[in-house]
């Protein structure tokens, strides 16, 4: 028997998926309209222009951690969720660092530090 809370996945993307669309159709239609660089830079790679999706997760992820906490699927310690996150923030800061220092003349270090970006990405599955 399925919980009256139980949220369904359409009705959890669709606001989402609706944004991401306009931001995506706007940011074209500026391109080909040349319209200010700044907001919408045609260069690979969006070139830092302001409009674009790169910023969307910044603002779903806590969307979509509030309505899963809401439909009671959160995590059950608040505290250990927040310490792997910042625990994989911190191994990945050390390894862009570690990067930086060795990218000029590779070596293992230079791997090492790959490698810990890649686990530093799945420390908050933990959580």
């Amino acid at each position: 028997m399925a919980d009256a809370k139980a949220i369904h996945i359409t009705r959890l993307i669709a606001i989402p998926m609706v944004i991401t669309l306009a931001v995506t159709i706007l940011r074209l239609v500026g391109e080909l309209n040349h319209w200010p660089t700044l907001g919408f830079n045609t260069a690979a790679g969006g070139g830092g222009a302001l409009v674009g999706i790169s910023w969307l997760p910044l603002v779903f992820g806590p969307y979509f951690a509030l309505k899963l906490a809401a439909a009671g699927d959160g995590p059950a310690s608040s505290r250990k969720v927040i310490g792997f996150a910042v625990l994989g923030l911190v191994a990945y800061m050390l390894a862009v660092v570690l990067f930086l220092i060795t990218v000029r003349h590779p070596s293992l270090l230079t791997l090492a530090a790959f490698l810990l970006m890649l686990i530093a990405g799945f420390v908050p599955l933990i959580g």
